[in-house]
């Protein structure tokens, strides 16, 4: 028994509001029989339910102390009432009702009151079996030579399909034959992901509301925590009517006591009066600020001798999940590290940046300006069910502490707190000369978190000092996982590129201004004033992802102060590009020397390696397309392009005969090569066939359908299900591409032939290995698809088919790819390489979903 337990053990209360547990009043049972035309099937004392639903009395009386009145397993939920046995004046009742009800879709599996016996003993043959019993039965407190106790429990199990069960357990007694209720107790069941999976919905899913359950919660959580939104209070109270036990609230916030209940420990004495009441308090946020709560009690014997137990909280607007108050509470035990004021978030920023792991603690600080006005927070903290299954998620709490520092409040010489005030200046390295100087506005929110074991921590962001903006968006995400052994490593992008100009300049010195990390480029310098206009040339290309500004953390502003840049480029497709960032700055330290231009290759999953500039591989003479081959895209692209329609992106390599002007004779000199087929070139095929099919379905509200095939030449032809008689590029009869007659392939050859379709291109390096892999699909006929993960529902599919011939001419189509309501793809090494290689040039991939496929995402 810990401390706080012990200190409330010796106290007393008579003012404790009991509204949660049935009275114990003595009673005789009135048996209410199953309306079995109000349920879909009525089956009393038939067993269909599992082992753990108890059988007899002592299974039963273990059973309410392990789970309480309600629990429920898998498909099953159990209810299990206390009531007394030969009392004719008592009232017990379980009543169900619910949706479940009123729509007959509830099933009840089993039903059975269980009396005390004797004969539920194991024979005495058995041992084991026998000793085990009697054990059990001195625990519980029932004599060997007992027949008969004076209640017994009423066990009912149900099942349920779509809809939610309200279970009230009603106790009281009867007044001229009429009930009085003295105690009623709702519990309320559902399910989320499956209709076999049932859980508990109502406060007691998490509140403990049994013996067990108590000690359990007190152990983990202490007798004060936060949970599930709520300040929870759990303690021993002594039933003496002499003491007193009360609450207090200061601070600017303010709870609300939401309800007060005891738990029982049910034993063979039904009746039986104990002095300590286990009290459990709960109280929901109602108003934000910091507010202390302390719960104390005095004695007639010691009136002096208050003695009291104080917890602190912070509660908030979560404004992000709809503007619900969040509690957490600001714990005292905290390392030395964590800030606990302006000054010491002020030293944190400067040494570690808005975040740091230590000691098992997590500690995110964010700079704020307006006071912290408009700037708000959403926090996620989920543990993982199973190390294998990291979607499977459970959400718990694990925020310790949660405060915003801000500038001292202004004190005149001579009032009180005048020399307090001056001290907390002298820890912002400020005097009173310099407040007209400072930042008055700026503060600083801390946030700490003590995460479980295989459990992560996700914080956003809608705005941060500099410009933490990943994709465009609005918010800067902070994750952080916790593997089974309870280490802490932060998932992020800030988990390894610097966040504050300390870790900036230790990243420069061990990597230099130009470096890479996996799929990321990152440029960074440190000076007084530098820019850099990058410019770029290659087969692949890399585009800015996002970039921020770095500054000392203070207050007031340093002319000509040094400052850091931080830029993160991502490459859009595999291949070598060779970038200039063309720097122009100072020479300090951290400063780039010398030549700023780097050459880069990218693999097919888009990861980044850094080459010497004279090993990127020259251009193909041609290559207008900047896709490595010359090919039919390179010819259209310098067709539009002498007709002033057309952009190209280098159009010196369209100079064929490399005399300096690009005319009509490149043009025929680059269709003369494109007659033979090279490593390099991509020729070009008189009778093109069906070669790769994009194709978009969704039925779910009648008949979708979009196709997109790809000629031997890399043409593109789309046309959709639609009204025929439009003059648009539409047909009106469904193409049901898993038919064996055939019909398939004629009806993508008549998109290819139909004038209405809508072309496209696809770039001449893909057109190549695309005609390899249809070139020998015949081996592959009999692969199947793989990996599979659901997504969404009513999203349609999008599927691409590769196509080509048997070995006895016979058009033959292979589904490799297909996203939407679910991803999956072929289970096959070779087709998966050739997927990756085709991701930048069809809108349906991304090598996101490749690598969610892989599960390296």
């Amino acid at each position: 028994m810990n401390l706080l337990k012990r200190l409330f053990a010796l106290a007393a209360s008579v003012s404790i509001v009991i509204t949660a547990v049935p009275s114990a009043v003595a009673s005789a049972d009135i048996i209410v029989p199953i309306d079995t035309a109000s349920v879909n099937v009525g089956v009393a004392n038939k067993r269909y339910c599992p082992d753990w639903v108890p059988n007899n009395y002592l299974e039963a009386l273990e059973f309410s102390n392990t789970h309480g009145e309600s629990y429920a397993k898998g498909e099953y939920i159990c209810i299990v009432q206390q009531r007394p046995l030969h009392n004719d004046d008592a009232y017990y009742d379980i009543v169900c009702s619910g949706k479940c009800v009123e729509n007959k879709e509830l099933r009840y599996e089993f039903s059975k009151n269980m009396e005390f016996s004797p004969e539920d003993a194991p024979d005495k043959g058995d041992t084991e079996a026998y000793e085990n019993y009697m054990n059990r039965l001195r625990a519980a407190g029932i004599s060997e030579d007992t027949e008969e106790l004076d209640n017994y429990f009423r066990v009912e199990v149900y099942t349920t399909l779509f809809q939610d069960l309200d279970v009230t357990l009603k106790s009281g007694y009867y007044v001229d034959g009429e009930p009085c209720i003295t105690s009623s107790r709702t519990f309320t069941f559902g399910y989320t992901s499956s209709t076999l999976i049932k859980e508990q919905f109502d406060e007691f899913r998490f509140l403990p509301d049994c013996y067990e359950e108590y000690n359990d919660f007190i152990k983990e959580h202490g007798n004060i925590c936060t949970y599930n939104g709520l300040i929870i209070f759990c303690g021993d109270v002594l039933a003496s009517k002499a003491d007193d036990f009360t609450t207090e609230q200061h601070g600017d916030g303010m709870a609300e006591e939401l309800m007060s209940y005891t738990i029982p420990y049910r034993s063979p004495k039904m009746n039986e009066e104990t002095d300590i009441l286990r009290t459990v308090k709960a109280y929901k946020p109602v108003s934000v600020g910091e507010i202390g709560i302390d719960f104390l009690y005095t004695s007639p014997d010691e009136p002096e001798e208050e003695k009291k137990s104080s917890a602190f909280f912070t509660i908030e607007i979560d404004e992000r999940n709809y503007n619900k108050l969040y509690v957490v509470e600001n714990k005292t035990d905290l390392p030395e590290w964590v800030p606990t004021d302006l000054a010491s978030a002020l030293d944190f920023d400067n040494k570690y940046g808005v975040s740091h792991i230590e000691d098992g603690y997590i500690c995110c600080v964010r700079r704020m300006e307006n006071n912290g006005k408009g700037y708000t927070t959403r926090r996620y903290m989920k543990e993982i069910k199973n190390d294998n299954e990291y979607d499977a998620y459970e959400s718990y709490e694990c925020q310790v502490y949660s405060k915003v520092f801000g500038f001292p409040d202004i004190i005149a010489s001579g009032n009180e707190g005048y020399d307090e005030y001056v001290a907390s200046l002298k820890k912002l390295g400020l005097k009173e000369r310099d407040i007209d100087y400072a930042k008055k506005d700026v503060c600083y929110s801390v946030d700490v978190f003590k995460p479980k074991p295989s459990s992560s921590v996700s914080i956003y962001w809608n705005k941060s000092r500099g410009n933490y903006m990943l994709d465009q968006s609005e918010s800067c995400v902070l994750n952080f996982s916790v593997d089974k052994d309870g280490v802490i490593k932060e998932t992020d992008l800030f988990g390894w590129i610097p966040d504050c100009l300390s870790e900036l300049r230790e990243y420069i010195k061990n990597n230099g201004n130009v470096s890479i990390n996996g799929e990321y480029v990152v440029f960074c310098s440190i000076g007084r004033s530098f820019r850099i206009d990058p410019q770029q040339d290659g087969i692949s290309e890399i585009s800015k992802l996002f970039d921020y500004n770095l500054e000392s953390a203070g207050i007031i502003d340093v002319a000509g102060g040094q400052y850091g840049e931080v830029v993160i480029y991502k490459p859009k497709r595999s291949g070598t590009v060779t970038v200039d960032f063309n720097y122009s700055g100072g020479t300090d330290t951290y400063e780039p020397k010398g030549d700023t231009t780097y050459s880069f290759s990218i693999d097919d999953d888009l990861n980044v390696s850094l080459i010497n500039n004279d090993d990127v591989p020259a251009l193909v003479l041609g290559d207008c397309n900047y896709d490595g081959v010359l090919g039919v895209s390179d010819v259209v692209s310098l067709q539009k392009w002498l007709l002033g329609s057309g952009k190209m992106k280098k159009p010196e390599n369209a100079d064929m005969d490399q005399n300096g002007v690009i005319d009509v004779f490149d043009l025929l000199s680059m269709k003369k090569q494109l007659v033979n087929v090279t490593d390099n070139c991509c020729g070009i095929i008189s009778d093109p066939k069906p070669m790769l099919a994009v194709v978009y379905e969704n039925h779910a509200w009648g008949a979708q359908q979009d196709i997109t095939v790809y000629d031997e030449n890399g043409t593109g032809y789309n046309m959709y299900l639609g009204n025929n008689e439009r003059d648009e590029n539409t047909y009106n009869e469904l193409v049901d591409l898993h038919n064996e007659d055939g019909k398939w392939y004629k009806a993508l050859t008549d998109i290819m032939k139909n004038e209405k379709a809508v072309k496209s291109r696809m770039s001449d390096d893909i057109v190549g290995i695309t005609r390899e892999m249809t070139a020998e699909l015949r081996e592959h006929k009999s692969d199947k698809i793989g990996t599979t993960i659901g997504k969404m529902w009513d999203a349609g599919q999008k599927t691409i088919y590769l196509i080509g011939n048997d070995t006895d001419g016979k058009p033959i189509l292979l589904e490799i790819f297909s996203y939407g309501d679910c991803l999956e793809w072929i289970d096959c090494k070779e087709i998966q390489e050739y997927l990756k290689k085709i991701c930048y040039s069809l809108p349906v991939l991304d090598i996101r979903l490749i690598h969610e496929l892989e599960g390296k995402k």
